[in-house]
């Protein structure tokens, strides 16, 4: 689960195809070895549960000094890799200062990758002509309109759209303007607790976002499962052949925001929707079992589906 010396990226693969792809950056080192072979394993092992059955982690290791001051070993992969993961977890070690922390969150920001943030609430539209229109729903001071002309300015941007509904930051500006910024939700994972006392323990758990295990001991990795499912947002729905019982081995999982019965039906195939006449599901999103529904149905977690053809 940690950076590891020999290859510079593995991958773990479930029986199906993946869906979320973890990725899992640390620094290299003999413990951070020992931790990547027992967390591989631990994995491997639920991926016989249904709820990890169609993952894949990707593991990163590598050298910040090597990528951030050595033009010769310049090694981008898993910085680029991590810009297409669902999750990230960067892994440490819980005896060291917080610098590899701000090290490694230095570097996923040099390459667009925002960590346990939101896009921000920012309308931006370039146009041909009419200059700068700006359009704020919020109070803000008198001297940000200048600062918005000076930034657009900065990228030759003179006619355009700009709508603030949240109260910002020139940088949140300026990675709306970029367009190429990517929102991650990432997990802390601090290794070596079996080293440290009850109460820098207790200290850890207030920490946001992060977890603390002990590789060795292999102590709370059930935590460190249950948060990542947590931070992913995934909700698995269950199928049901007409007369047949449920198949609760492959779920169809679906992201948080788009768990109707029509992202179902696209997420099997698209030309599913045109046949559809109507669907019987089964689970927390209806008030009896089964219930009819049409495609506009929010289903939810564990809820099982049978759909009906025209």
């Amino acid at each position: 689960m940690l950076g590891s010396t020999a290859a510079p990226c593995s991958q773990i693969t479930a029986e199906a195809p993946p869906a979320p792809i973890p990725h899992i950056p640390g620094f290299p080192s003999k413990h951070c070895k020992a931790s990547l072979n027992k967390s591989r394993s631990l994995l491997r092992e639920n991926f016989t549960q249904v709820k990890w059955r169609r993952f894949s982690l990707l593991l990163s290791p590598f050298n910040i000094n090597c990528i951030s001051y050595s033009t010769n070993c310049f090694f981008p992969l898993p910085f680029s890799v991590a810009r297409t993961c669902n999750l990230i977890l960067i892994v440490l070690d819980v005896l060291k200062p917080l610098l590899h922390k701000k090290l490694i969150e230095h570097e996923l920001e040099g390459f667009g990758i925002r960590l346990n943030k939101q896009p921000p609430n920012i309308g931006f539209k370039k146009k041909d002509k009419g200059g700068i229109n700006f359009t704020a729903t919020v109070r803000l001071s008198l001297h940000y309109f200048e600062t918005v002309k000076s930034i657009l300015a900065e990228y030759k941007i003179h006619n355009a759209d700009i709508t603030l509904r949240s109260d910002v930051t020139a940088d949140d500006l300026i990675d709306v303007v970029e367009g190429n910024r990517v929102y991650i939700p990432c997990i802390y994972v601090l290794n070596k607790i079996d080293q440290i006392s009850i109460e820098e323990l207790d200290i850890i758990y207030k920490v946001p976002h992060c977890v603390p295990i002990s590789a060795h001991h292999r102590w709370n990795f059930d935590d460190l499962l249950e948060k990542m499912w947590d931070y992913l947002k995934l909700v698995r729905i269950y199928t049901k052949p007409k007369g047949q019982l449920p198949d609760y081995t492959s779920p169809v999982v679906l992201p948080d925001g788009r768990t109707s019965v029509e992202d179902f039906c696209l997420k099997i195939h698209k030309n599913l929707i045109k046949e559809f006449k109507y669907a019987l599901v089964w689970g927390s999103s209806v008030k009896h079992n089964p219930q009819k529904v049409g495609k506009d149905h929010v289903m939810e977690d564990e809820d099982v589906i049978q759909l009906v053809k025209k």
